[in-house]
């Protein structure tokens, strides 16, 4: 089992990713949450906090957004005790290629790849 530290969830607001955060509560881990939508965060801290007895810092962030992403890394970056990164954020797109948006595709990528290579750097 690890130790008890932070850990940082992205897509922390719902689904997997808030039971992620729930089960890592569980454990004892203070969080790092990490979403788009801040009144989710900060929802999700209340709720944490509260029936957990953790720190959670809420860190509303898009990780399609080269800048949010460099935000991310740096807070990560100034942690010590940094014991647990779930890569959890993302999302799909319909149809074919072909037919995709340019823009839309690059977002899918940064959030995909990039961001995930930069948080574990």
């Amino acid at each position: 089992m690890i130790p008890p530290g932070l850990a940082v969830i992205t897509g922390a607001s719902a689904g997997i990713g808030r039971e992620f955060c729930v089960q890592l509560a569980n454990r004892g881990h203070d969080l790092l949450v990490v979403a788009r939508d801040p009144d989710r965060l900060t929802a999700l801290q209340r709720n944490l906090a509260e029936r957990h007895r953790v720190a959670v810092e809420p860190f509303p962030a898009d990780l399609s957004r080269e800048s949010d992403i460099a935000r991310l890394a740096e807070r990560i970056g100034d942690a010590a005790d940094l014991s647990v990164l779930v890569n959890n954020a993302g999302f799909g797109t319909r149809g074919t290629l072909l037919e995709s948006d340019l823009e839309r595709q690059a977002e899918m990528l940064r959030l995909h790849t990039m961001a995930p290579m930069r948080l574990t750097a």
